[in-house]
């Protein structure tokens, strides 16, 4: 004889309504946060962890007490959930993080066990924006709106909101001007084949007023016209000479520079700092003929802090 035995095991699952107001006086409540702004700088080399910008402590502005049977509540943001409550919540790809602190403590995020009834009177709740990362993103802002929550199953007891977007300053150095460098009248005998070069024109990028940065400073040069060997600016479509480019040496070195290509200017930079970088500029032949004419190009730098 054989016997069948049939095992059923039925899933314990989460009542999803297992928290609701402890009494009719209760409500839901919105905390609105303002942060200093509508813009805030933040120095280079200030550390990940910092607080770049906090706002003042917000009451709660009426009771929000719940009470949960076998229930979960918690602090729960809407972009990315940190894995503690002492961990700011990203703000996507900015380097910068949300942080909501409770009585200058940390909060419980969701989903933490409640098998009471909690409250919230006479509490204030402060946010902090966090620096996350080595490197601020371009353009980073916090923007404005509902961010965050303290929810239960089955009730939203407290709503986050901040007023008013704020967008962050990424500190650069001030440049003095713009330069146009004059070439002078060139001989083409002076050239004595392809590479050679004219006479080379020394010039200066002077920054003032430089912000801080651990780690240095580097400059990359672009042409605006084309480049066939990485190093040579080619003539802009203007221009009538013919077999020439244009190509950029830093100090006294006697290399060209590769284009699009970055250069280390300083090792270390001290906040509020002016330095002047010394550069030249030739032309040099690229065919084995040349024309005479006006030889006229232009490039864009930029300069890397890191």
């Amino acid at each position: 004889m054989s016997i069948l035995a049939l095992l059923i095991v039925a899933p314990q699952m989460a009542n999803a309504d297992a928290c609701k107001w402890a009494n009719s006086n209760q409500a839901a409540q919105t905390i609105n946060f303002s942060l200093p702004g509508p813009n805030i700088t933040i120095p280079r080399d200030t550390a990940v962890g910092t607080v770049v910008a906090s706002s003042g402590p917000m009451p709660m502005p009426a009771s929000a007490s719940i009470t949960c049977i076998n229930g979960n509540y918690g602090l729960s943001y809407i972009s990315s959930q940190p894995s503690t409550s002492a961990q700011p919540s990203p703000v996507g790809n900015t380097g910068l993080g949300l942080l909501v602190k409770y009585n200058d403590g940390g909060i419980l995020l969701y989903p933490s066990p409640l098998n009471a009834t909690v409250g919230f009177n006479n509490k204030t709740f402060t946010l902090q924006v966090i620096k996350t990362a080595e490197t601020i993103a371009t353009n980073a802002e916090i923007p404005a709106g509902v961010f965050a929550s303290i929810k239960a199953d089955g009730v939203t007891p407290i709503t986050f909101s901040i007023l008013n977007s704020i967008k962050i300053i990424n500190p650069t150095c001030t440049i003095d001007e713009l330069q146009t460098i004059s070439m002078g009248k060139q001989k083409i005998v002076d050239f004595k084949g392809i590479n050679s070069h004219s006479l080379k024109i020394p010039f200066n990028i002077s920054l003032r007023n430089c912000p801080a940065s651990a780690h240095g400073m580097s400059i990359q040069f672009d042409p605006t016209t084309d480049t066939q060997d990485g190093f040579t600016g080619s003539l802009s479509n203007s221009s009538t000479a013919k077999g020439i480019g244009v190509q950029l040496f830093a100090g006294n070195n006697d290399t060209p520079l590769k284009l699009r290509t970055s250069y280390p200017i300083a090792s270390k930079v001290e906040a509020n700092s002016n330095l002047t970088v010394p550069f030249k500029v030739a032309y040099t032949q690229t065919l084995p003929e040349i024309s005479a004419g006006n030889a006229n190009t232009s490039f864009t730098f930029t300069i890397n802090y890191q």
